[in-house]
C-alpha cells in the first residue's frame, strides 16, 4: 500500500478489498492528526486495476455490450452507451472501461480479467490481447 501525496487513487477499492487497515486515505488522516497508523495486512486475496482498451473507434454500445457491463460489478465504463469513442492518439489505444479485479490468487485475478473482458467486449480484434 502506498501512502503519500501521489498515491494511486484508483488502487483504494483494491486496497481495501485485499487488505485489512488498507485504507491509504484513513492512514493519511490518522497521520495528519497524530493518530495511530495500524500496520496493513494481507487478507488473502489478490487484485488488479486494470484497463479494457480499443484500438478503433465508433459508438461506445458498438464496442461494449453494456448489458454484460451492467452485470458486472467489477466494471467501470468511461463512456455512457451512446458516446462516441475517439481513435487512439499513440500506441495505448483508447481506455472504454476500468476494471477493479479481486480473487484468491494471482492467477485468478488474470482469469478473472480475460472472463470479463471476453463478456463485454464486442470486437475482441481491435483490443489488445486478453
Amino acid at each position: 500500500m502506498e501512502i503519500n501525496a501521489r498515491m494511486f487513487s484508483p488502487l483504494l477499492q483494491i486496497y481495501r478489498q485485499c487488505l485489512q487497515n488498507g485504507d491509504p486515505v484513513e492512514a493519511l488522516l490518522n497521520m495528519g492528526s497524530n493518530m495511530p497508523v495500524k500496520s496493513p495486512e494481507f487478507k488473502g486475496s489478490y487484485g488488479m486495476n486494470s484497463m479494457i482498451t480499443t484500438y478503433t473507434s465508433g459508438r461506445a454500445d458498438e464496442l461494449l455490450d453494456y448489458n454484460e457491463v451492467n452485470q458486472v460489478k467489477e466494471i467501470r465504463p468511461l463512456y455512457a452507451s451512446t458516446d462516441n469513442v475517439p481513435l487512439p492518439n499513440g500506441d495505448q489505444g483508447t481506455m472504454l472501461a476500468i476494471a477493479d479485479i479481486t480473487a484468491e490468487s494471482y492467477q485468478g485475478v488474470l482469469d478473472k480479467y480475460e472472463e470479463i473482458c471476453g463478456r463485454v467486449v464486442k470486437m475482441p480484434q481491435w483490443s489488445p490481447s486478453f
